[in-house]
Order: structure tokens, then sequence, then C-alpha cells
């Protein structure tokens, strides 16, 4: 009974132990280490020999057998060009630049997204993503993204009886991106168009604005801006007034 009782207990203590070894190997200083590593070109034997440690103590960091000193973490970030903060996992910035750094951290976006935005050549794209990112329906399209991205695509029903119709949740999602997509460039378009009016005529601007969004048809709304466009400085902000 004891005997059994003490194997159950061994086994017990291994189940832990390689629970333990698990959440080492898994930890975020193993995890980046190995991803540093793999990005090389380098063997273990030759990143060991350039850290002045032993091959066994490289792959034990590795695998999060053990984790290095300070002294040694100094050493992997020279040598791998990256910050202290991110191979401890406080940053997702790999390099030492104090740019892209505060970026990061500041916005939450990874290195590649601050890179892409960055490297945009087209000016009028990156004006247009700015625009959406300060739309009031932002945060709602970023919700309904995230639920279609983890959408089981389940179907739902709606009504009773006769009456009832059945929708893929997946569907409702997709209609209600593009319904919120589309109320996001009308405001855009919408704010462009009274930028425009403000820039070409500022001092007669609110005196526009205001006829527009009252008394204006889309088709006046739509010539008045043509004409502005074509350069019409001049323009009588009132000629359209239908009082």
């Amino acid at each position: 009974m004891s005997l059994q009782s003490g194997t159950n207990g061994m086994k017990r203590g291994r189940k832990k132990k390689e629970i333990a070894s698990d959440e080492r190997f898994n930890s975020v200083f193993a995890y980046r280490l190995r991803e540093l590593f793999k990005s090389g070109s380098t063997s273990q034997e030759k990143t060991a020999a350039a850290l002045n440690i032993t091959r066994q103590t490289f792959g034990n960091w590795l695998n999060g057998r053990f984790q290095p000193d300070m002294d040694a973490v100094l050493r992997l970030a020279d040598y791998y060009d990256v910050s202290v903060d991110y191979l401890l996992g406080r940053t997702k910035v790999r390099p030492l630049d104090n740019k892209m750094i505060a970026a990061c951290s500041e916005t939450d976006l990874t290195e590649d997204a601050v890179r892409t935005l960055s490297a945009m050549e087209d000016d009028q794209a990156a004006d247009v993503l700015s625009d959406m990112i300060t739309d009031p329906e932002f945060g709602r399209l970023m919700e309904l993204i995230r639920t279609k991205i983890n959408d089981d695509d389940r179907v739902i029903e709606y009504g009773e009886g006769d009456e009832a119709v059945t929708a893929r949740q997946s569907d409702i999602i997709d209609f209600n991106i593009g319904k919120v997509i589309g109320s996001m460039c009308d405001r855009i378009r919408e704010n462009r168009q009274n930028e425009t009016v403000r820039e070409i005529i500022p001092d007669e601007a609110p005196a526009i604005e205001k006829t527009v969004s009252r008394e204006l048809t889309q088709e006046e709304y739509e010539d008045m801006l043509d004409d502005l466009n074509n350069g019409l400085y001049n323009y009588n902000p009132y000629a359209y007034d239908q009082n």
C-alpha cells in the first residue's frame, strides 16, 4: 500500500516536473532567443564561441532549461543587436531604434506594421488610413473584424414559425462591415469636401457649409464643389440659396 502510494507520488512528481519544463521552454526569453538564433545562419557551436560560452550552455538557454545571468543577457543583446527589453519580453521591438520603440510602445503595433506604414509611398493612402482611424466608427469596425476572425460560422435563426428566417453569422458580419466602411467613407468624403471649401474661401467657408448642410440638394452641393474645384475663387456662397 505504501509502495503504491509512493509510486503514485513519483508519477505526480514527474508530471509536475514536465509541466515546469514546458513552461521554461515556452518562456518569452527562450522563445525569442530561439527566434533570433533561427534568423541567423550560424551553428550553435559558432554562436557559443562568439559568446564565450559552451555549446551546451547555449543549448540550455535555447531550451529554457537555464536562464543566463544579466551579464550574459547583455552579451546576447549585443550579439543579436537587440535590446535587453526585447529579450526579456518587455517590448515587441527588436532593433535598438528609439523611434521604432517609441512608435510601437505608443501604438501597440508590431515592428513590421510600423515599418509597413512608414514605407507607404502613396500619401493619399496614408491620409485615408489616418481618416479611418480617427473616424468615430473605427472602434466598431475593429470589433466586427475581430468577431469575423473568431467566427465559428454558426447559423442564427430569427423570428418564429413560418416567419422564421436563418442566416449565417459570417454573412451578417460581412454585411455590417460593409455598412460601417460605407458610412466611414461617406463621412471622410464629406469632411474633405468641407475642407476643400475652407481652403479655397477660408473667410466664407462657414456660410457655405451652413448653406450646404441646411438648404442644398445633393446635386446642387456637388455642382457647387465642382465650381470651386475648377478655380472659381470669387464664388458667391449664396448662389444656390433657395430662399
